[in-house]
């Protein structure tokens, strides 16, 4: 599997610390967690190992008080592997059965000391720069990378990553209080929230939807049972987060309170959800049934319309330039432009020959669209009210592309990711033909 960047997301300028703390775990603390570790790994190989055994594999036969763990020294004949003559002692299973020394001096692997790993100019985080996170995964590793940005000189790099336990699916950056936390959906039906000024760090801040007992498969009624696919922060009420999931169901969560305050049924697996960025109590749902369904969370029925664009809904955005219309894109390679209220199309254009994975709006330039695809290109769209045209068509060289997201600070830059290669940074007037067609075109700032 190549390393394929499933999602990215915008911090804007001056929300990060200039200095992230470092996490600094004393012998305990790490003698604990490496212990609580340990205990998960047992739980999941002892589930594991129940039931019949897989086709082609040898059924061994255990002796009397044996447990499980006896079935996998035999069947892996652990007990005559090698030991190392050194005795060098490793600190067990980690993130995903990781090895490590506890005493990193003792790795050899390890030539410089903490303080020069990274300049403490590299480090730190100028009042100029963006963050970039990036949902990361291939056959060794899930992260979410924190990259920065810097659009003065044009400078791009990773800055630290957030190792995960599973393939991340999407992210939302969450501002609660003096907090900025990165909020993760992955494979697995738990939503993890992170401290985005945080290095280091070896478990989330909180984990909404967990599992109370892992020995118990029973389906709970307050989290997703299956992967969480997409996430919405509410910028009006901060302490609200909505998450969709393949389990059918979109769950609204109280941050503060680690508790899901409302469930609303989906027919079919929900694909994306989009709170309003200035009603609070308005919530957008694209699902596989092709339909886009508005719901207002502060009254009793919830369910305000829905209208049915007849294909996979991929991600449903509101225009935050026009707060009447939202905008979403589908399996079939189609954008559609509908006013939220009338619940009438007010354009509908083919963009691509194959899905659209993902669209996104200019921060302040009004009908500036951007759109990704499995057709390996990106296209640049002015969907003003004078018409729509594509000013740009571009195959970026990153695979099929799977996410995109424009700048929160500038109008004229976005982020893409898809199958190989990495994070790519867009700035359109580095495109000498869009740029000809952006100049002097008005810009528009909201403010709430």
């Amino acid at each position: 599997m190549p390393t394929v960047i499933s999602s990215v997301c915008w911090v804007p300028k001056g929300v990060a610390q200039s200095n992230p703390d470092r996490l600094k775990l004393d012998d305990t603390q790490i003698q604990e967690l490496m212990q609580q570790q340990q205990d998960d790994s047992m739980d999941d190989v002892t589930e594991d190992t129940q039931g019949t055994a897989t086709a082609g594999e040898e059924e061994i036969a255990l002796e009397e008080g044996a447990t499980p763990l006896d079935k996998i020294d035999q069947l892996y004949n652990l007990d005559n592997y090698d030991t190392d003559e050194q005795n060098l002692e490793l600190a067990g299973a980690g993130i995903q059965g990781l090895a490590y020394y506890s005493n990193p001096s003792a790795d050899p692997y390890i030539t410089l000391d903490n303080a020069s790993d990274t300049s403490s100019q590299d480090f730190s985080i100028e009042s100029t720069d963006n963050l970039v996170l990036v949902g990361r995964a291939d056959d060794e590793y899930s992260v979410v990378e924190v990259h920065i940005f810097n659009e003065a000189t044009q400078d791009e790099y990773c800055h630290h990553e957030v190792m995960l336990t599973a393939h991340p699916l999407c992210i939302e950056l969450v501002r609660l209080d003096e907090l900025s936390l990165i909020a993760v959906g992955t494979m697995e039906p738990e939503i993890e929230l992170w401290d985005l000024d945080l290095v280091d760090s070896v478990e989330p801040c909180v984990v909404l939807g967990a599992k109370k007992e892992k020995s118990k498969k029973k389906l709970s009624k307050n989290r997703h049972n299956k992967p969480v696919l997409c996430l919405s922060w509410n910028k009006c009420n901060p302490h609200l987060l909505a998450s969709g999931s393949a389990d059918r169901t979109v769950r609204i969560w109280d941050i503060k309170n680690v508790l899901c305050v409302d469930t609303l049924l989906h027919p079919d697996t929900v694909q994306s959800v989009a709170w309003h960025p200035y009603k609070s109590s308005l919530l957008l749902t694209g699902c596989v049934d092709g339909c886009v369904r508005l719901f207002d969370c502060a009254t009793q029925e919830k369910l305000v319309s829905a209208v049915d664009l007849h294909s996979e809904i991929e991600k449903v955005i509101w225009n935050h330039l026009e707060p009447l219309q939202f905008i979403a894109c589908t399996e079939n390679g189609r954008v559609f432009c509908v006013n939220s209220e009338a619940g009438e199309i007010l354009y509908e254009i083919s963009v691509h020959d194959k899905p659209v994975t993902d669209i996104a709006l200019s921060a302040f330039l009004p009908g500036l669209l951007v759109s990704t695809s499995v057709d390996k290109s990106y296209k640049v769209w002015d969907v003003s009210p004078g018409g729509v045209k594509c000013l740009h068509s571009c195959t970026a060289g990153l695979g099929r592309l799977y996410c995109v997201g424009f700048s929160p600070d500038n109008p004229y830059v976005f982020a893409i990711g898809g199958e190989k290669q990495g994070l790519s940074v867009v700035d359109l007037m580095k495109i000498a033909p869009v740029a000809a067609l952006l100049n002097g075109r008005e810009l528009k700032r909201v403010v709430t």
